[in-house]
């Protein structure tokens, strides 16, 4: 028995005190890292709400799109579309386990050998230099974390990814991971990164181009194929290198991604292909749905714009007021440089005549210089393109282009005796007697005003409105010259009422409207209404036919299909429109100055405006079907005599006039013609509440 106090007995002692000591320590630390553990874990999710990821709906893109199905806007704070992982190449997503978390399917949300390997390096600097997240790491920090690199935020990070796993399926968490990060340029998610880079679908992406996408969110910014092209494809060759190391492709494989170069799309300078026309559609939505809806809600907007007439009609629009500005000198009379964007502004609308949807719209000469809507939300006077509704108002009236009025000089006073108005004719010339389509080919005032006061002013407005103008209109006898202003989008629509054979159909900037699931929200409902006789259009048409042809719209007639339409100037030169239509599109032009200054001498309708409308003309009309404007059967053909209206059997005097049936001259010139009416001077004659 050994003595009391031998070192065996003082050696088990110790022993025990060691043990007891670093039980106590293991107990002590367990407590602490425990306690750490819970007070870091205090403000994560709860494993019910992160149930709530199985439902989760990320931030989307609202989307516009042309007639055909071409992206040409976008509503967003994250530019993202949501795909389901099923619609993913598995190109895409094995190119992202290569590259980004090869354990994806084998770890639970964390893996030790990375992390071990990630620490021992850290250490090194006493600071976070190198990460070794996994994709469910990388989710919890761009769900639920900030992005700062410190243990702290490492550790939720941890203990958070540990709880979707137990939460999620591998699938739901790759799935939401694809539709989450952030791949530069602006966009989120595969879906929009494949759209951004090579303009494609995600499904249409091939196996180089998934490789390239794989390798940018590691860093968006130093991958980016525009600013670090070489950088980016280095890139691309680490994920095809790991692809074949990881097993996803084979070495042939390989070496043909390699080889196979890479087609970006170009990147978009401006935000949109039609600025003003998506404004107007972003103004109307988050209106009608509120802006969390439109910028979050992932919409898809369906619209009728065709993109390669919006392209025609920008360029169109810029030449034409670049060439105005040039020739009338605008930069050069205030002192600045002779090159520069136009001081000038315009806007030109093309709809649809059969749907009065919205094919293209131009607002202004840039988007950047003027939000400002020309087409929507200006209203000037129109001139004598509101000649047409005057004559269209006649004809309904019972007038024929036969019918003669008067192109005399009057002067107009008001009963109350201050106010006078003397109207003039263009060069202030005046025509005496004369047919009512000579008048609007020519588009004579003074005739105009004479038969104005003929149909009267209340008829003629309640006309106006069947055609769709909405604008106050002037209750007296300028009217006939165009005194009331209304905005182009307007003018346009009602012309075409005339094109579609007395149909109207109000201008549609939409088809319809979806949520991301299909679910339409609104549809456009096409509200065609017989709002004037089809043979009175007709009739309308066929005088406008005539301006073209050898009136103030000659300079169209050199296009060889079917084209009607009428020019507009104001006083002193102020405002230039011009509207014409084939049977199929109707396009307006306006030109001017947005206070209103003048153009300039003889800078008419047909010298600023007509030049834009045919320059997009000449573009597109090749590229449609060639129609001629069909005559109802209830109009009838009779030859007559100019001058008089009257039927004529001279084979050499007499001229083919189009009459709607019924109104039809029933007398031949006689060998004595009967005179024509006019107007004395009469400088006290009362003007219609002028």
């Amino acid at each position: 028995m050994a003595e009391k106090g031998s070192k065996p007995a003082r050696w088990k002692k110790w022993f025990k005190v060691i043990i007891l000591t670093g039980v106590t320590l293991a107990v002590i630390g367990g407590a602490v890292i425990a306690g750490g553990i819970y007070y870091l874990s205090r403000d994560l999710p709860s494993f019910s709400s992160l149930e709530g990821l199985k439902r989760y709906e990320p931030n989307q893109a609202t989307r516009v799109f042309s007639d055909d199905a071409q992206i040409i806007g976008q509503f967003y704070t994250e530019k993202r579309v949501y795909v389901p992982l099923t619609e993913i190449p598995q190109e895409m997503f094995q190119a992202i386990l290569a590259v980004e978390d090869a354990r994806f399917y084998e770890h639970h949300g964390f893996d030790f050998r990375r992390i071990l390997i990630a620490f021992l390096k850290n250490l090194q600097g006493f600071k976070v230099k190198q990460g070794a997240s996994t994709i469910t790491q990388q989710l919890t920090r761009a769900l639920f974390l900030t992005p700062e690199k410190t243990f702290t935020r490492k550790i939720k990070e941890l203990l958070l990814a540990r709880k979707i796993e137990s939460v999620l399926s591998k699938d739901e968490i790759l799935e939401l991971y694809l539709n989450q990060i952030y791949f530069g340029e602006g966009a989120y998610g595969v879906q929009m990164a494949a759209k951004t880079y090579f303009g494609k679908e995600i499904s249409e992406i091939s196996l180089e181009e998934a490789a390239f996408l794989a390798g940018i969110p590691k860093a968006p910014n130093n991958y980016s194929p525009y600013r670090r092209p070489k950088e980016a494809r280095k890139r691309q060759l680490v994920v095809l290198y790991r692809m074949r190391q990881e097993g996803y492709i084979t070495e042939a494989q390989y070496e043909i991604a390699q080889e196979e170069g890479l087609v970006f799309k170009e990147k978009d300078l401006g935000e949109n292909l039609a600025p003003h026309f998506n404004e107007y559609l972003r103004q109307y939505f988050v209106e009608r749905y509120g802006a969390d809806l439109l910028y979050k809600g992932g919409l898809n907007i369906h619209t009728f714009l065709n993109t390669r007439m919006q392209e025609v009609a920008e360029r169109a629009l810029q030449k034409g007021l670049m060439e105005l500005d040039q020739r009338q000198g605008y930069r050069k009379k205030l002192g600045l440089r002779k090159e520069g964007d136009p001081l000038v502004e315009g806007a030109i609308v093309v709809l649809d005549v059969a749907t009065g949807g919205v094919k293209a719209l131009v607002g202004g000469y840039d988007f950047r210089r003027s939000e400002f809507n020309r087409v929507t939300q200006a209203r000037r006077q129109p001139g004598s393109a509101f000649k047409p509704i005057i004559f269209g108002a006649a004809i309904k009236a019972g007038f024929t282009p036969a019918s003669i009025v008067v192109d005399n000089p009057v002067i107009f006073r008001n009963q109350a005796g201050g106010k006078i108005w003397k109207p003039q004719n263009y060069g202030e010339k005046f025509y005496g007697p004369i047919s009512i389509r000579e008048a609007l080919t020519n588009s004579r005032n003074l005739a105009a005003i004479d038969l104005l006061k003929q149909v009267g002013v209340g008829p003629t407005i309640d006309f106006a409105r069947l055609l769709g103008i909405k604008s106050p209109l002037a209750h007296d006898l300028s009217l006939a010259l165009g005194s009331s202003s209304v905005t182009l989008l307007e003018l346009t629509s009602a012309y075409s009422v005339f094109a579609n054979k007395g149909i109207r159909m109000p201008p549609s900037f939409f088809i319809s409207v979806e949520d991301p699931t299909g679910h339409v929200l609104e549809q456009t409902e096409m509200n065609a209404q017989q709002v004037v006789f089809e043979e009175t259009a007709f009739v309308v048409t066929s005088m406008l036919e005539n301006v073209i042809r050898s009136g103030t719209g000659r300079r169209a007639n050199v296009l060889k299909q079917a084209v009607a339409g009428k020019t507009g100037t104001t006083n002193d030169f102020v405002d230039a429109w011009f509207i014409g239509y084939t049977p199929d599109l109707v396009v307006g032009v306006w030109v001017g100055f947005d206070d209103r200054r003048p153009l300039g001498d003889s800078e008419s309708g047909g010298s600023a405006a007509l030049p834009i409308w045919l320059d997009f003309m000449q573009t597109i009309l090749p590229e449609v079907e060639s129609k001629p404007f069909v005559a109802p059967e209830n109009v009838v053909y009779a030859k007559i005599d100019p001058a008089t209206g009257l039927l004529s059997s001279d084979p050499e005097r007499g001229v083919m006039e189009v009459f709607v049936k019924g109104t039809e001259p029933k007398e031949y010139l006689t060998d004595v013609p009967k005179p024509g009416r006019f107007f004395e001077w009469d400088e006290e004659e009362p003007a219609e509440a002028l």
